[in-house]
């Protein structure tokens, strides 16, 4: 049984790992330069490193929390002790307690570990899938498609539904992928005055523009400089800026968090980085749970398949593996 997983977020991960301990031959398709997705962390000499994009993870799965209890033992996850805060125009409120994960020394690091694949390829983009023989798909890949293909008895998309819904072949649609709705998210690193201090570590924000904000060195085990952080853009204004040049949602964003901070000029906040999340979040509800289509063998998940967040993610690549190859399958 050969299965094709094309993403390697977590919820690739999970999935790939779950078939391949079955006894699944799996090949994992991921277009970007390393694993995690969302977890992206980036590095730089200036200011060291720093997590775009998850800002923490809890657990409630008793398997999820079986992966993060290992980890933990390894110490490739520990909880974040930080003051967070919910910061509501001028109210201030502690937000209330519980155990917020994160991968140390950055978001992606402890996966590799958690969920192992075997033939994982990297920086390779999958352009279209073509029927092969009876059952199964090839997926041929970018660049000569003559002889850059591979035929798999089932295939996995592990994206966001827009992505999926444009590699998806025509003649095994999955009418619920075009009703998803998906926010973007800018992220931006930003430098504040060395010694300043808001008052809080991570911020829980609801204002028109932002979202989040953390200072990364709070984070386990981070490199980073003390007074970088990263700030979210609110779903409703990413949306609407999703079009903006970079440095220039940078300084929007910059000049919002400088005013939340109460400091006295936007000019006391340098932007480092801006990262625009093009679907980072599903726009409301629990989630459509994993798409499958058993006439094509073709499952599509993500977070958004129960409603966002890391955990779920786990979740829905466990989910699409018993579709794609149940347990006691008798392919196996």
């Amino acid at each position: 049984m050969r299965i094709g997983v094309i993403g390697a977020g977590v919820a690739g991960l999970a999935c790939a790992d779950a078939l391949a301990k079955r006894g699944a031959k799996v090949t994992v398709f991921e277009r970007a330069r390393g694993i995690g997705g969302r977890c992206a962390t980036r590095r730089d000499e200036s200011f060291g490193s720093v997590d775009l994009g998850a800002r923490f993870f809890t657990v409630e799965d008793p398997r999820f929390a079986a992966v993060v209890a290992e980890a933990a033992r390894k110490k490739q996850v520990e909880v974040w002790h930080a003051r967070i805060v919910h910061i509501d125009g001028e109210n201030r409120e502690v937000a209330y307690a519980r155990d917020r994960w994160v991968g140390v020394p950055a978001m992606n690091s402890w996966l590799k570990d958690a969920f192992p694949v075997e033939d994982l390829r990297l920086e390779t983009t999958v352009e279209r899938l073509v029927p092969h023989g009876d059952a199964g798909w090839e997926c041929r890949l970018a660049g000569d498609v003559a002889s850059r293909s591979e035929a798999f008895d089932a295939i996995v998309l592990a994206m966001p539904p827009p992505q999926a819904a444009r590699l998806h072949p025509a003649g095994a649609s999955l009418d619920a992928l075009g009703g998803i709705v998906m926010h973007s998210c800018w992220a931006v690193g930003l430098l504040l005055p060395e010694g300043f201090d808001p008052g809080f570590d991570a911020a829980f924000i609801r204002s028109r523009t932002l979202d989040w904000a953390a200072r990364h060195a709070s984070r386990p085990g981070r490199s980073s400089k003390e007074h970088l952080w990263v700030v979210h853009g609110s779903p409703e204004w990413s949306d609407q800026h999703v079009e903006t040049d970079a440095s220039v949602a940078g300084t929007l964003l910059a000049d919002a968090f400088a005013e939340t901070c109460g400091l006295r000029t936007a000019t006391d906040v340098s932007v480092v980085l801006a990262h625009r999340w093009r679907w980072a979040s599903p726009a409301a509800g629990p989630g459509p749970g994993v798409l499958w289509n058993d006439g094509s063998r073709i499952a599509v998940c993500g977070d958004w398949s129960y409603g966002g967040r890391l955990e779920n993610a786990f979740k829905a690549g466990r989910a699409a593996a018993d579709l794609a190859f149940p347990r006691g399958s008798p392919r196996a």
